[in-house]
C-alpha cells in the first residue's frame, strides 16, 4: 500500500425509483451516482478491461416486503454495466446466501436474474460451484477454508455490500460482505466472539480489488435483518481498500471505526487502512451526508413484557441468535402468542431454580445453557442446540412449537 487510501463519496439530492426499481430513470439516476463514486476512487478501465470482473453483492436471503436488506439491484446494475462499457472480458455476479439459503432460489426472489438478462452477463450460484480447498498460514481460526473457483479464478472481484447496522458486528460492510464466499459447512463456525478474526482470516483468501458500497436506502438499528432503512439516503461509497472503504462508511454512520472489530483487526494486520488521518475523502464532503444511525441492540434482557431473557456468560453467537429471533417474531406480530416465556443462554447456576416463573416456558439456547441449567430445572424444558445455534433457530422453534402444530 502507499501512503494513505483514497475513498471517494458520492451523494444526490433527488434519486428517482427504491432498490427494486429497474426502469430507465430510476437505473440511470442510480448509475450516474455510482459512477461519480467509482471514478473519483480509481481507473476503472485499467482495472477491468480485458479481465474477467466478478461482482460480489450481498445477497443473504429474501426478505419481506418494504425491507431492504440486501444490495440495491440498481447498484448491480450499474457496477455490471461500467464494467462491460469499459472492456471487461467477462462480468459475472456471484453470491452465496445465508445458512442453507440456495443462491439458485434467492437470485430469482431477488430479481438479480434480472439484471443478469438485461446486460447478458452471467450469474454463479457459488453454493454449485466447484470448491477449492485453500490453506490461510496466517490465519487466526481457519485451519482450510473451501472457496468457489469462480472467486479465485476471477482476475478483478468488486465488493458490493449493503451498508447496514448489524446487532453482531456493529455494521454489516465490505469486509462481513465477504463471509458470502463461505459455504454452510463453514459459515456458523467461529460465529461467536472469534467472527471478527475469521471475516479479516476471509479477506486473506482474496481481497477485492474495488468495494462500492450501497447507502443508497441504508438500514439502521436492528439490522442486519430487522432494521430500518433510512429512505432516499442517496449515497454511494468507493474505493479500492474495502478496509478504508468501510472506515469512511463508518464516519458517514456516526461511529467511530475504531470500535467495529474488523476494521481495527485488518488495519492493524496490514491489510488495508482503518485510521481516518490516513484516508483521503474525495467528492463529497463527509459533514454533508454524517448522520447518527440508530446502534444495534444485541441484548433481549427487558425489551419484551412477556419475555424473561436470562443472560449469563454468554457469548455473542447465542445473544445473536435469541434476538434476532425475538425481533423476527415481533416484526411479524406474533410475540404475544408464544405466551409467557423464559430464554436461557450462556452459562447458568440456578441456585434456587424455584424463584424462576413457575408459568413460563423454558428455552435454553446455544449448548452452554442446555449443558449447565437442565440439571437445575424442572418440568417442561425447550432445547436450541448449536455453538452458536442459527441466528433464527429459536424463532423456528418457537414457530414449530406455537404455529406449526
Amino acid at each position: 500500500m502507499g501512503s494513505n487510501s483514497i475513498v471517494a463519496i458520492s451523494h444526490s439530492d433527488n434519486l428517482s425509483g427504491s432498490p427494486t426499481d429497474l426502469n430507465e430513470k430510476s437505473l440511470n439516476s442510480v448509475a450516474k451516482l455510482t459512477k461519480k463514486a467509482i471514478d473519483k476512487s480509481c481507473n476503472f478501465i485499467n482495472l477491468v478491461k480485458d479481465k474477467t470482473v466478478l461482482l460480489k453483492p450481498n445477497l443473504v436471503r429474501s426478505t419481506p416486503p418494504n425491507i431492504f436488506a440486501t444490495t440495491d439491484l440498481r447498484v448491480i446494475y450499474s457496477v455490471a454495466k461500467m464494467a462491460l462499457d469499459a472492456g471487461a472480458s467477462k462480468v459475472i455476479i456471484g453470491d452465496k446466501p445465508g445458512w442453507k439459503k440456495s443462491a439458485r432460489s434467492v437470485f430469482g426472489e431477488l430479481g438479480v436474474d434480472k439484471i443478469a438478462n438485461l446486460l447478458g452477463v452471467e450469474t454463479c450460484f457459488f453454493d454449485e460451484d466447484q470448491l477449492l480447498e485453500l490453506d490461510l498460514p496466517a490465519s487466526k481460526v481457519f485451519n482450510k477454508i473451501f472457496v468457489p473457483k469462480t472467486v479465485m479464478d476471477s482476475d478483478v472481484l468488486i465488493n458490493l455490500p449493503k451498508v447496514k447496522t448489524h446487532i453482531h458486528t456493529i455494521v454489516s460492510l465490505g469486509i462481513k460482505n465477504l463471509h458470502g464466499i463461505v459455504m454452510d459447512n463453514q459459515r456458523l463456525i467461529n460465529h461467536r466472539n472469534d467472527l471478527a478474526y475469521k471475516l479479516v482470516d476471509i479477506l486473506r483468501v482474496k481481497k477485492p480489488s474495488l468495494t462500492v458500497s450501497d447507502c443508497i436506502w441504508p438500514m439502521e438499528g436492528q439490522g442486519p435483518l430487522n432494521g430500518r432503512n433510512i429512505k432516499n439516503f442517496n449515497v454511494v461509497v468507493a474505493g479500492t481498500d474495502v478496509v478504508a472503504v468501510d472506515a469512511v462508511t463508518c464516519l458517514i454512520m456516526g461511529i467511530d471505526p475504531s470500535e467495529v472489530d474488523t476494521i481495527r483487526i485488518a488495519s492493524a494486520e496490514g491489510l488495508g487502512y482503518g485510521d481516518p488521518k490516513k484516508i483521503s475523502i474525495v467528492g463529497t464532503k463527509l459533514t454533508r451526508v454524517k448522520r447518527h444511525f440508530k446502534r444495534p441492540c444485541i441484548s433481549a434482557a427487558g425489551v419484551y413484557s412477556n419475555v424473561l431473557s436470562m443472560e449469563a456468560g454468554v457469548c455473542q453467537g447465542c445473544l445473536s441468535c435469541v434476538r434476532h429471533s425475538l425481533d423476527r417474531l415481533a416484526f411479524e406480530q406474533k410475540m404475544q402468542r408464544v405466551g409467557q416465556i423464559t430464554v436461557c443462554s450462556g452459562k447458568h447456576s440456578f441456585e434456587k431454580p424455584e424463584l424462576l416463573p413457575a408459568k413460563n416456558e423454558v428455552w435454553l439456547v446455544g449448548d452452554c445453557a442446555s449443558e449447565t441449567s437442565s440439571k437445575s430445572l424442572i418440568g417442561k424444558v425447550h432445547r436450541v442446540p448449536g455453538c452458536p445455534p442459527h441466528i433464527y433457530e429459536l424463532y423456528n422453534s418457537l414457530h414449530k412449537e406455537h404455529f406449526d402444530s
